[in-house]
């Protein structure tokens, strides 16, 4: 079902998700992820040539602390993205 039922959740405590040195796109459908919390990220942090793509996903009550790094919802580093029905609320 593409309704992002499927709950990534941080918890408050934690980024949800690290993905690098990925050969390829990462596709990534029908995710929330949740009350991420971190330094430099709280979803998603992508680094050296990762390819993502977000469809049908949410980001929600996710932030990061330093904002020299910036990226509550999503921080990346000589990576790319392609957003598809993706929504961001609360970030």
């Amino acid at each position: 079902e593409d309704n992002a039922s499927c709950v990534l959740d941080g918890e408050n405590q934690r980024g949800v998700m690290y993905v690098e040195n990925s050969s390829g796109t990462l596709i990534l459908r029908a995710l929330t992820f949740d009350k991420g919390y971190g330094t430099h990220y709280g979803g998603v942090y992508a680094s050296n040539s990762v390819g993502l793509s977000f469809e049908l996903c949410v980001f929600s009550n996710c932030r990061a602390t330093d904002s020299n790094w910036g990226g509550g919802a999503l921080c990346l580093s000589d990576s790319f993205i392609s957003l598809y029905g993706t929504s961001f609320t609360g970030n």
